[in-house]
């Protein structure tokens, strides 16, 4: 006899509950249709359970069996579930999230590099708010979100994009509006703009350079801020310091002379990343992200030569 995902089923709802007949009714079958499955099943190992008047116990090679068993269920669970996720879920519409600052300008190369693989499925592009954008992502308002780390990765599964340095935006009357770079350790006694009260500690603790601070709190400015443009005028209306990268004011459209920055020395980069749900194994999604990668590798390959170049 050939043993079936039936007959483990069966074998291993007798070991959990200790009873024929209570298995019985949990499987939804009569108790002799799973008394005599598992004597068929038996057949072909060996004796696994020891039947008593008050239930069924596993012998030793029933319980060598059981892990067996749950491996092999798992797996084919997860076997099924793949092909049902790639066959049955083809998009008509990946829809994307962006994080203004984060690879935004690269959206029509991204696209480009979509649409060679997928043109049948419209790409929907929306802003999205950088502390918000993970729950958007679990909810499944977007499919991908462009963003920038740290961003948890328990749910998600996230691909590098671009890193770029750390700078301090402030506004035109600030201390250090006429500096251009300095070590992180000089600038941490200036107020700095927060995000919303409900962001996830750990995203907020990156852009306020907590790892730098030897433990001592920041000191907060008054008004906190959700976008970037919110961060954006905060800044140039005095309100306090915050922290971005190079693409930051390139998303918001804020001159230099408006909103000064300085360069932030002795700091990790920031990483720009593509995001989806680990579990979101749809080609489309995985497309979109890899698509993206590939177009940073291509154009960082490509300032290298130019500056290589240059240097030359």
């Amino acid at each position: 006899m050939d043993v079936e995902l039936r007959h483990l089923r069966y074998f291993l709802a007798v070991a959990e509950w200790g009873s024929f007949s209570r298995a019985a009714e949990v499987l939804k079958v009569t108790q002799p249709t799973l008394s005599e499955q598992i004597r068929l099943l038996e057949r072909e190992t060996g004796p696994l359970f020891k039947r008593h008047p008050r239930g069924a116990y596993l012998t030793p090679a029933g319980t060598a069996m059981m892990p067996l068993a749950e491996d092999a269920l798992r797996a084919t669970r997860a076997a099924v579930q793949t092909a049902r996720d790639i066959g049955a879920s083809r998009l008509s519409q990946l829809r994307v999230g962006v994080v203004p600052g984060s690879c935004s300008h690269l959206i029509s190369a991204f696209a480009a590099a979509y649409r060679a693989a997928f043109s049948e499925c419209a790409l929907t592009i929306r802003e999205a708010t950088y502390f918000q954008a993970p729950e958007d992502l679990l909810q499944d308002r977007f499919d991908v979100i462009l963003t920038r780390l740290p961003i948890e990765d328990e749910h998600f599964l996230s691909y590098d994009l671009e890193r770029e340095p750390l700078e301090l935006f402030i506004g035109p009357n600030h201390p250090l509006a006429e500096s251009t770079q300095l070590p992180v350790e000089d600038v941490l006694d200036f107020p700095i703009v927060h995000g919303t009260p409900d962001a996830k500690p750990q995203m907020m603790d990156y852009w306020l350079l907590t790892r730098y601070r030897n433990g001592e709190l920041p000191r907060i400015a008054g008004n906190s801020a959700v976008s970037v443009a919110e961060f954006g005028y905060q800044i140039m209306a005095g309100n306090g310091a915050a922290v971005g990268t190079p693409s930051t004011r390139r998303s918001v459209g804020i001159s230099r002379s408006e909103m000064p920055s300085v360069l932030l020395l002795c700091v990790e980069p920031s990483m720009a990343v593509a995001v989806h749900r680990r579990n979101d194994r749809r080609p489309e999604v995985g497309a979109f992200c890899l698509g993206a990668v590939q177009v940073c590798k291509a154009l960082a390959t490509l300032s290298e030569g130019l500056h290589g170049e240059s240097g030359a």
